[in-house]
């Protein structure tokens, strides 16, 4: 039995994937490469995307859930920019290197 007030919607919202955190303002840049198969992705409902001049992509949403988002992004190694939140900049960072090994 859901609590009193609980909105299944709004819970959702503030996701990503299965991780439930506080909400952050999320920004990232795709590069002008892969621009278009980013466009054919739903990162999150409430998501905007904005093409730039240069052919790159820039997302925003807000949602918790950096972990996922994180390993959502090493898909696009190399051609992804997090701008927004600095956490989850530092999460990629690291990710990328564990991930290129010793």
């Amino acid at each position: 039995v859901a609590p009193p007030g609980f909105n299944l919607k709004t819970y959702a919202h503030n996701s990503f994937g299965v991780w439930q955190e506080e909400p952050e303002n999320v920004v990232w840049r795709f590069s002008a490469k892969v621009a278009r198969d980013a466009a054919s992705y739903r990162f999150h409902p409430s998501e905007t995307h904005e093409l730039q001049p240069d052919g790159s992509l820039i997302v925003r949403f807000r949602a918790g859930g950096l972990q996922e988002m994180a390993w959502r992004l090493a898909r696009w190694a190399g051609e992804i920019e997090v701008l927004e939140p600095a956490r989850l900049q530092h999460m990629v960072r690291e990710l990328g290197a564990r991930l290129a090994g010793p």
